[in-house]
């Protein structure tokens, strides 16, 4: 059977049964497309991307990707001009690997709120 998502190991050594790849490839096309969401069906736990889905049907943003590698001691998030603590409940995180921040909980933006995030560059 095909599993959206995970292809079995042994087709990338073998190359057996490639007309089934691309058929999965095709369907990941449209989630690239529209900047949609996926995930692995073999997730032990499909939290953030069921909470991300969420976010996005409600209009919010949870995510915000930064322009410049920050020196991570000096970011500072404001809301709407309010402070927000670094802290990963009810506040926020930088995550490094995508050069983010990442806001949670009572700290995710309504629509229509500014969020301004600011920082000194990295040397």
């Amino acid at each position: 059977p095909d599993a959206v998502g995970d292809a079995d190991p042994t087709d990338a050594a073998t190359g057996a049964d490639r007309g089934r790849r691309r058929g999965c490839q095709r369907r990941f096309l449209p989630i690239r497309r529209s900047e949609g969401f996926s995930g692995s069906i073999c997730l032990a736990d499909w939290t953030p991307l069921l909470e991300s889905i969420g976010l996005a049907a409600l209009g919010l943003q949870d995510t915000f990707l930064l322009s410049h590698e920050p020196d991570q001691s000096t970011i500072e998030v404001r809301v709407d001009d309010v402070r927000i603590p670094e802290r990963e409940s009810d506040g926020w995180s930088y995550e490094p690997g995508v050069n983010a921040v990442i806001l949670d909980g009572a700290a995710v933006p309504r629509p229509g709120m500014q969020v301004v995030i600011t920082y000194y560059l990295l040397r």
